[in-house]
């Protein structure tokens, strides 16, 4: 008689070292997002990952304007190479008829709160729509200005780190998928307030249906171009209470893995009853098209 034996393999722990490449160029491809068991962790900024951990069955590799990739853990041990195809982005073609830019510039910071602390793995950003539906405009510029992240000046570990991050703009929603543009990694140092400028090369319209346009922190640089998981790490975008006659402005806070997002007034009035209405300072070039 035999006996039959099943072993059910519900994961495996091991140690692999490998890198994101782009599948049409195989250019490396930085700081992708990596998901797997509830866990989310970034690659490095040559593309690099290493994984030393149990891993239950599969893992996700998000980055903006690729297609979403899972590959199991027996794929995995093939191979130390991850190829992402790229999406095709094709944006609306735009006649430019306007030709003067018109600048709005940083907003004043509100006194009482000032800046809102982001950690790791999170975005903070803003939607705005013009308050005339009949108008296009084209954004040229955008500028965001941040605060010292050394809220605890006696935190020597975090003086004189480079942290990085980058901008996303989004249509319709705040998921990967709707992506319309993001900026290269973007370096600044946590001692000093900074205004972060992007400029875009791109023909960005934002029309009646809005936009979502977010600043991701990715993490601190540290040795050897990894990435640092510190919890300190904090990145104090600056809030305003002004408005803009132009735009209807409203503010969220988001989770990297999430596909919804808070309302920052919201999450500022249930930690601290304040019931004010508090957005992202920004600044913006555009053009009236």
């Amino acid at each position: 008689m035999k006996n039959l034996f099943l072993i059910f393999i519900t994961s495996i722990c091991f140690s692999q070292k490998g890198i994101i490449l782009d599948s049409w160029t195989f250019e490396s491809i930085p700081f992708s997002i990596i998901e797997y068991d509830n866990q989310t962790f970034y690659s490095d900024v040559n593309g690099i990952y290493i994984f030393n951990k149990n891993i239950k069955d599969t893992i996700k590799i998000v980055s903006a304007n690729y297609e979403i990739k899972k590959i199991t853990i027996f794929d995995l041990i093939k191979t130390d190479t991850i190829l992402l195809t790229p999406k095709s982005i094709v944006l609306d073609e735009i006649i430019l008829v306007g030709k003067n830019q018109i600048k709005i510039e940083s907003l004043k910071k509100a006194k009482k709160f000032s800046s809102f602390p982001i950690s790791p793995k999170n975005e903070i950003g803003l939607f705005i729509k013009p308050t005339h539906n009949d108008n296009n405009y084209i954004i040229k510029s955008l500028t965001f200005p941040i605060n010292s992240s050394l809220y605890n000046k006696s935190n020597s570990e975090l003086k004189n780190k480079i942290g990085v991050l980058r901008i996303n703009i989004y249509k319709e929603s705040t998921e990967i998928n709707n992506i319309i543009y993001t900026s290269k990694p973007i370096n600044y140092n946590m001692n000093n307030k900074e205004e972060l400028k992007i400029i875009l090369e791109d023909n960005i319209q934002l029309d009646n249906k809005g936009l979502y346009i977010g600043i991701e922190l990715i993490g601190i640089q540290g040795d050897n171009n990894t990435i640092e998981e510190n919890s300190s790490t904090i990145l104090r975008p600056v809030l305003t209470n002004e408005n803009v006659n132009e735009f209807d402005i409203q503010s969220y806070y988001r989770k990297i893995n999430s596909k919804t997002s808070l309302n920052l007034n919201e999450l500022i009035q249930k930690n601290t009853g304040e019931n004010k209405n508090y957005n992202l300072s920004f600044g913006m070039t555009y053009i009236i098209n």
